[in-house]
């Protein structure tokens, strides 16, 4: 988080706060109904006492692909996700909800960008923040978990191509 706050006072009662920044967090759950299913929420904090926009940009890690949006969706580009906020009020929170579905087992660790400007247009420096999620097995329905081959990399050595098993059997004997 980038935050600075400044104070100053006169006339020994009269104080003037000013904040600047805009800070981040973001969330991970499991739908309830469906474990392949995560929910991600992502709070974009104004700090300041003056308008900000913000883009916000998602890499969804490999093997989760974007279901839903309760937030416009600017654009959606090989698992790049990209929301623009416009005017978030000053101490606002704005929030983004979505859903994406796990593709496949394993921890996915997922990270956004945060890039907020002044309502001129100035840039300040970027805001980072991630969720990590292990998923444990995909849900499919009644059949329970789907089984995926293993990447074994193995080097195929030995017959050709076009050999078949009952021939590669009949040469072991």
């Amino acid at each position: 988080m980038n935050r600075v706050e400044a104070c100053g006072g006169y006339n020994g009662s009269e104080w003037v706060c000013a904040t600047n920044g805009v800070s981040v967090v973001k969330t991970a759950q499991f739908d309830p109904q469906n474990g392949s299913i995560v929910w991600y929420k992502i709070y974009v904090n104004n700090d300041a006492n003056t308008e900000r926009t913000a883009t916000v940009t998602d890499q969804l890690p490999e093997g989760m692909k974007l279901l839903d949006s309760t937030f416009t969706v600017a654009s959606n580009e090989n698992g790049t996700i990209t929301w623009n906020l416009e005017d978030i009020e000053p101490f606002d929170t704005v929030t983004i909800t979505y859903s994406v579905e796990a593709l496949h087992a394993g921890r996915f660790v997922n990270s956004i960008r945060i890039d907020p400007k002044y309502s001129d247009g100035t840039a300040e420096h970027p805001v980072y923040a991630s969720a990590i999620i292990d998923v444990e097995q995909i849900d499919k329905g009644r059949n329970g978990s789907i089984w995926r081959l293993p990447n074994w990399d193995f080097e195929y050595v030995g017959y050709s191509a076009e050999t078949t098993c009952d021939e590669i059997c009949a040469m072991s004997q």
